[in-house]
């Protein structure tokens, strides 16, 4: 079986890839440009540079309370 050659690609069966075999629809995925960036800050900062990070993450701060007040009344 293909594993990427099927009819709905978010659900892939589970098996392995033979002969290192990729779709025509694999091979044309594009980069992700969020890891691209995420990839870029990192290496500005294992160089010393001082980094705001605006890439991939969680953020490394509290959900709003109006935001929390919505979703439990929800």
């Amino acid at each position: 079986m293909n594993l990427l050659a099927t009819s709905n690609p978010l659900s892939l069966p589970n098996t392995n890839m033979k002969n290192g075999y990729l779709s025509q629809w694999a091979r044309n995925v594009s980069p992700s440009p969020t890891l691209a960036v995420d990839a870029k800050a990192k290496a500005l900062k294992a160089a010393g540079e001082d980094v705001c990070g605006f890439g991939a993450g969680e953020p490394d701060f509290d959900t709003p309370a109006f935001i929390k007040d919505a979703w439990a009344k929800s």
